[in-house]
């Protein structure tokens, strides 16, 4: 025998509904304020996931990556917190480290192997990033 999902009952969902507001205060205008703020902040939360995806892949460093952000807590909490991914990756990735290895880090400029950016290049795309909160740099 076939099993069917039950037909929604509009009326059954919008009573519960109502049911649920009244016992909590909020008006139905409310409720939509409240619904609209949500669904805004999921969407923000979305595009921030997604730039940030962008601008690891962009700087192409396989010590930073999604797992590895991940594996590092005070870094992730500091990108949630809207850190730019430039200033977490240097700060926690880097270690602060010299200019051969942001050098070869490459920040995300995509240099054919060989090249070396100067220590003014480095210093520049870095104040870009953390103006910018991205890795673009136009």
């Amino acid at each position: 025998m076939e099993r069917r999902n039950p037909v929604p009952d509009r009326e059954q969902d919008m009573a519960t509904l109502e049911e649920f507001l009244a016992q909590r205060g909020i008006s139905a205008e409310g409720a939509l304020r409240l619904l609209e703020g949500a669904l805004r902040r999921q969407e923000d939360l979305r595009a921030r996931a997604l730039e940030t995806v962008a601008a690891i892949r962009a700087i192409d460093d396989p010590r930073f990556t999604v797992e590895s952000l991940r594996a590092h807590p005070e870094a992730l909490r500091m990108l949630e917190d809207g850190a730019s991914v430039g200033k977490v990756y240097r700060r926690y990735f880097l270690g602060g480290g010299d200019e051969t290895e942001q050098t070869e880090a490459n920040l995300g400029l995509g240099m054919p192997r060989g090249e070396r950016l100067t220590a003014e290049e480095i210093e520049r795309i870095s104040r870009l990033v953390d103006r910018n909160g991205r890795y673009a740099l136009d």
